[in-house]
């Protein structure tokens, strides 16, 4: 918003001792060796602007303004907590030396405090903290999420030349060399730890606990359109061994979930157990589905039948439910698990588990024979697949 006359900027880049010379409106400046830090343009306008005098350059707000500035809609999208963080940290966690959140992490070259030395490398890490900064404050009872990004030195994209400009290398070469930037990626991270919102109406103890957050997680999947979701069995050192699932949307893993390890808690200073999940909104947004219309409903009748049997302690219920449903045959509309049972009456390594099973045909009303001969079948591969002992 100033027009400052060439013979007064040639003036004050000479007594800054450049060698300056005009020709035909265009300004060529020498730069004196003890000045390495003027490497552009944009620096010479700096250095004029500064002898000419910062006071003497008026404010001014640029014109055709027609909107409030805001947030782009990525950002928007993000609930993000603070992305720096305290390599401690990973310690409280029970990371070993090895994990990849340690391996991976990205360190900052300049920190500007020991609090805040890397990038973090899991949205664990804020979750954990905000739980432990809430029981500082007695808050037991908490449900929080969080959408951000985490860095992995993984190699996502090319990494930063700190060199001086005017000895960087150029860009196509450093992609032949594969000196990349760490990856960066969108997560979402939920936490839970004592009792939920709903317990307050009619006081009740009940609390969060591994299944109440597959509940949630299960929800969000399906609102977003993510098919095929499937969970696993899992080991993780910040979480509960046996209590820990990672999840996959068809063979896609897309993220994490279970109860905190005991020795967690602990470190933490957390009044009880407490959960987290993470899961890859990249990942998420590549298998969401665009378009989710209302199931049509069936003119025909449902027919539900309960089956119970035991299996082993260890057996995952998914790996039942793979059996039921390839034994079912294609009149098995839905099950669902509604009891898991051990104690009294159980042998020693084994659990009841009890589903109901609900069958329907799109054409027809089923017969009884029908559903019997299918029940059969699943009985049949019940003992033969799992060793199971129908009750």
């Amino acid at each position: 918003g100033t027009e400052i006359a060439a013979g007064e900027m040639v003036a004050a880049l000479a007594g800054l001792e450049m060698d300056v010379r005009e020709e035909e409106g265009i300004l060529s400046v020498t730069i004196p060796t003890f000045r390495p830090d003027l490497v552009e343009e944009m620096d010479l306008i700096e250095e004029v602007a500064r002898i000419y005098g910062y006071e003497r350059i008026p404010t001014r707000v640029p014109g055709n303004i027609t909107h409030a500035g805001r947030l782009a809609p990525e950002l928007e999208f993000e609930g993000t907590a603070y992305s720096l963080i305290d390599y401690r940290l990973l310690d409280q966690m029970q990371l070993p030396e090895k994990a990849p959140e340690r391996v991976e992490i990205v360190p900052l070259r300049n920190p500007k405090s020991e609090e805040y030395t890397h990038l973090r490398p899991t949205l664990f890490v804020s979750l954990l903290e905000s739980l432990r900064n809430n029981a500082r404050r007695n808050i037991s009872d908490v449900q929080i999420f969080e959408i951000g990004r985490i860095f992995r030195n993984t190699g996502g994209g090319l990494r930063f030349d700190y060199a001086p400009r005017e000895r960087r290398v150029d860009v196509d070469v450093r992609v032949q060399q594969a000196e990349m930037l760490p990856l960066e990626q969108r997560s979402v991270g939920i936490a839970l730890m004592g009792r939920p919102w709903t317990a307050r109406w009619g006081g009740g103890d009940t609390t969060v606990d591994f299944f109440w957050l597959k509940g949630l997680l299960a929800q969000f999947f399906a609102d977003l359109g993510v098919l095929d979701v499937t969970y696993h069995p899992w080991l993780h050192p910040t979480l509960h061994p046996g209590r820990t699932a990672q999840v996959r949307a068809g063979d896609r893993v897309i993220g994490l979930f279970g109860e905190l390890h005991p020795r967690v808690v602990e470190s933490f200073d957390l009044p009880g157990r407490a959960y987290l999940a993470e899961i890859n909104v990249d990942a998420l947004m590549d298998v969401a589905g665009t378009e989710r219309p209302a199931p049509a409903l069936s003119r025909f009748p449902a027919v539900d039948r309960d089956i119970a049997f035991l299996v082993r302690d260890n057996q995952p219920a998914r790996q039942v439910e793979t059996v039921i449903q390839s034994a079912a045959g294609s009149t098995l509309e839905d099950l669902a698990l509604f009891d898991v049972y051990k104690g009294t009456g159980i042998p020693e390594g084994q659990r009841s588990l009890a589903y109901r099973l609900t069958f329907r045909a799109e054409d027809r009303t089923l017969a009884d024979d029908e559903v019997d001969a299918a029940m059969s079948n699943i009985r049949r591969a019940l003992v033969d697949e799992l060793s199971a002992v129908l009750r």
